[in-house]
């Protein structure tokens, strides 16, 4: 019976724990924890042993994800944890199946159901915003010579002196309303336009409203924030460049995150920060010094997406005001806090205010235009197929896990897809 006891314990067997979350309505994200059931021995195991997890759905007829999972002799009494995606059908079915099945022992396989019956699906995400077959627009629907000017002179953003596609589409709701606007769109549509029109009508307001209210007129300013230092750096030199002369001069001013901010935001039009600089500025916006964070009327939220970047890391060298690195959690949570704390200020002292948000296309657009009070009608989510120069998707897998091994095949390959050589 000891022997019999002993023989059985050597079969190689996983118990394995699931936990399930949706990204989306058809994408669902599975975390599993594996844990090794059984005596490990040299002689019938080796130094390691190779299992294969997979997920099927609820009939067993498709296999929606399959992954290698390799337990070594070192960690055979350890709990392993997994993650990966899967596809979600619909209608949503009642259960998914996971299977562990040993690569080498026949019969040694656990499989577990995963109910999907009290899964809360997100709710269904608008359809993208169509690109329109629209005329585009010249620079002479700016109505302004200064700011026609502006975009006909040398490193002007626009070819030929007329509006892409996009801010065609998008340039009524940027330059002739006052509502919050959701701009997403794919990397060089030209969003940063998008961002001077929603200035240029900002400068014309301001224009009317001081000659309106003559001597008690108190200036307005508008706020630019990016997540990146260098972004930020990069627009304020270009806008006072091209920009900064327009209405009897324009002053951009960069913040450090430092106690001098105030100083600096007391003589600006226009104010460009981090996330992080205009936290530092902006959380105490109720004493009396701070009256250049109350007098903003305008934010301008570039690269917004990076709201949801928690846990993501930070894929470019950047640096936060105190210089140092901003992880993609914390960038995130200080992004979101900004928004949200200047809609509750302007909502405290009874001012409007703009929110003008460019970000890449988002599977949560809806939620993100509520976020920023934008409605509906100013609400531009384009498909990420839709971008000046077309883009062609290719993918390849691979079954290398270990990390350099996995770039050194795949550098060779993406070198040759590049560059077109074979």
């Amino acid at each position: 019976g000891r022997v019999l006891y002993r023989l059985v314990h050597v079969v190689p067997r996983v118990d394995v724990a699931a936990a399930v979350l949706p990204l989306t309505r058809s994408l669902l994200r599975v975390e599993l924890r594996l844990t090794p059931d059984f005596a490990w021995t040299d002689a019938a195991h080796g130094a390691a042993e190779l299992f294969w997890v997979s997920v099927e759905d609820g009939d067993g007829d498709r296999l929606l994800h399959v992954e290698p999972f390799v337990l070594k002799r070192a960690f055979a009494t350890a709990e392993h944890i997994t993650e990966f995606t899967c596809a979600l059908a619909d209608p949503l079915p009642p259960q998914l199946f996971v299977n562990v099945v040993s690569d080498r022992w026949l019969g040694a396989e656990t499989r577990l159901a995963v109910s999907l019956r009290r899964l809360q699906l997100p709710a269904r995400a608008l359809p993208p915003t169509s690109l329109l077959d629209m005329q585009p627009l010249q620079v002479s629907e700016l109505r302004e010579a200064e700011f026609e000017h502006a975009y006909l002179q040398t490193g002007s953003p626009l070819q030929q002196g007329a509006f892409n596609a996009i801010q065609t589409q998008t340039f009524h709701t940027l330059y002739a309303t006052d509502d919050s606007v959701l701009v997403a769109a794919a990397p060089g549509c030209g969003k940063a336009v998008a961002a001077e029109l929603a200035l240029l009508r900002f400068f014309r307001s301001e224009a009317q409203r001081a000659y309106a209210e003559g001597e008690s007129y108190e200036r307005r300013r508008a706020v630019y924030i990016a997540p990146f230092s260098t972004l930020v750096h990069l627009r304020a030199c270009d806008w006072q460049q091209r920009l900064g002369h327009l209405q009897g001069g324009k002053r951009f001013v960069e913040l450090a995150g430092d106690a001098a901010d105030l100083r600096r935001a007391e003589d600006a039009h226009v104010l460009l920060a981090t996330p992080t600089a205009w936290d530092a500025l902006s959380r105490r916006w109720r004493q009396r010094q701070r009256r250049a964070v109350r007098s903003v009327a305008l934010v301008i939220a570039d690269e917004l997406h990076w709201v949801g970047g928690a846990g993501l890391g930070v894929s470019l060298a950047d640096d936060d005001a105190s210089g140092t690195d901003v992880g993609g959690d914390q960038l995130a949570a200080t992004y979101e806090v900004v928004v949200s704390r200047m809609r509750l200020m302007a909502a405290q002292l009874d001012q409007p205010l703009r929110i003008v948000a460019l970000s890449v296309p988002l599977a949560n657009a809806r939620d993100v235009a509520a976020w920023i009070g934008a409605p509906s009608s100013a609400v531009f989510n384009f498909h990420p197929a839709v971008r000046p120069v077309p883009l062609e998707i290719q993918i390849q897998t691979s079954t290398i896990t270990h990390f350099a091994s996995r770039m050194d095949y795949w550098l060779p390959h993406t070198y040759r897809a590049i560059c077109g050589d074979d």
